[in-house]
């Protein structure tokens, strides 16, 4: 069962920062795009390219970090959410770790999606 809100009574209803969703342009992050907005969370999604970027923002991303392995990603998503991202859907925490910690908000929520293929080559 998948289920996005956007307030959570276990936070005191407080309005959501933003939600980052890495890889915007992949079928896990495209997916979850969506669904954030048919929530309506307010979206910043990651991707690598331009190309990738058309792709999130057909998706709904509200934002979107063209080249989220520069060293001012962090920064340009702070900016957008200056108090930090409440939820983060992570298609690469062991790549995205340091982006990840250095963008959520006290008491943010990481969901890490992981391959089969993944969990084959790890064991």
């Amino acid at each position: 069962m998948i289920r996005i809100a956007t307030e959570n009574p276990a936070w005191g209803h407080r309005r959501v920062q933003g939600e980052l969703i890495a890889g915007g342009a992949g079928a896990v992050g495209n997916a979850a795009i969506q669904l954030a907005k048919r929530a309506g969370a307010r979206v910043i999604t990651t991707v690598s390219t331009d190309a990738k970027a058309k792709l999130a923002a057909r998706a709904g991303a509200d934002h979107i970090v063209t080249g989220y392995h520069r060293h001012d990603a962090a920064e340009e998503i702070r900016a957008l959410a200056p108090a930090g991202v409440d939820r983060i859907i992570e298609v690469a925490l062991t790549t995205n770790l340091q982006l990840d910690l250095g963008v959520m908000a006290p008491g943010a929520t990481i969901v890490s999606v992981i391959s089969v293929l993944a969990m084959l080559i790890l064991g």
